[in-house]
Protein backbone atom coordinates (compact mmCIF):
# COMPACT_ATOMS: atom_id res chain seq x y z
CA UNK A 1 0.00 0.00 0.00
CA UNK A 2 1.29 3.50 -0.15
CA UNK A 3 0.02 7.54 0.46
CA UNK A 4 1.81 10.37 0.86
CA UNK A 5 3.58 9.68 3.75
CA UNK A 6 4.71 5.95 3.18
CA UNK A 7 4.93 2.96 0.81
CA UNK A 8 5.56 -0.31 1.56
CA UNK A 9 6.41 -3.22 -0.74
CA UNK A 10 6.46 -6.92 -0.53
CA UNK A 11 10.11 -8.29 -1.14
CA UNK A 12 11.02 -11.76 -2.90
CA UNK A 13 12.38 -14.05 0.19
CA UNK A 14 13.28 -17.04 -1.33
CA UNK A 15 16.20 -17.57 1.96
CA UNK A 16 13.22 -17.54 4.43
CA UNK A 17 11.15 -20.20 1.94
CA UNK A 18 14.14 -22.16 2.17
CA UNK A 19 14.18 -22.45 5.56
CA UNK A 20 10.36 -22.28 5.87
CA UNK A 21 9.54 -24.85 2.59
CA UNK A 22 5.58 -24.58 1.71
CA UNK A 23 4.98 -21.09 3.68
CA UNK A 24 2.38 -19.36 1.96
CA UNK A 25 3.19 -16.58 0.16
CA UNK A 26 6.57 -17.37 -0.61
CA UNK A 27 8.69 -15.93 -2.38
CA UNK A 28 6.89 -12.43 -1.32
CA UNK A 29 7.22 -12.80 2.58
CA UNK A 30 9.15 -10.11 3.06
CA UNK A 31 8.61 -5.97 2.93
CA UNK A 32 10.22 -2.41 2.30
CA UNK A 33 9.43 0.18 4.26
CA UNK A 34 9.45 3.84 3.19
CA UNK A 35 8.63 6.95 5.28
CA UNK A 36 8.50 10.57 4.18
CA UNK A 37 9.39 12.46 6.97
CA UNK A 38 9.02 15.99 5.77
CA UNK A 39 4.82 15.09 5.93
CA UNK A 40 4.65 14.78 9.79
CA UNK A 41 5.18 16.78 12.81
CA UNK A 42 8.18 17.91 14.47
CA UNK A 43 8.76 15.45 17.45
CA UNK A 44 8.18 11.79 18.70
CA UNK A 45 6.57 9.38 16.21
CA UNK A 46 5.54 5.32 16.83
CA UNK A 47 6.07 3.22 13.80
CA UNK A 48 4.50 0.27 14.58
CA UNK A 49 4.81 -3.15 11.97
CA UNK A 50 2.62 -6.06 12.51
CA UNK A 51 3.13 -9.72 10.77
CA UNK A 52 -0.39 -11.46 9.83
CA UNK A 53 -0.21 -15.17 8.52
CA UNK A 54 -0.84 -18.54 9.79
CA UNK A 55 1.15 -18.39 12.93
CA UNK A 56 -1.61 -17.29 16.01
CA UNK A 57 -1.55 -14.52 17.27
CA UNK A 58 0.32 -12.03 14.55
CA UNK A 59 3.60 -10.89 16.07
CA UNK A 60 4.55 -7.00 16.01
CA UNK A 61 7.21 -4.63 16.81
CA UNK A 62 7.64 -1.11 17.48
CA UNK A 63 9.85 1.50 17.55
CA UNK A 64 10.19 5.06 18.14
CA UNK A 65 11.60 7.88 15.80
CA UNK A 66 11.66 11.79 16.34
CA UNK A 67 11.38 14.01 13.46
CA UNK A 68 13.35 17.71 14.06
CA UNK A 69 12.59 20.46 11.46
Amino acid sequence: WSSDVCSSDLVNRPDVCAVYPGRPGCPNVGFSYSLNAATLASGPHTITVTATDSANPPDAGSTTITVQK
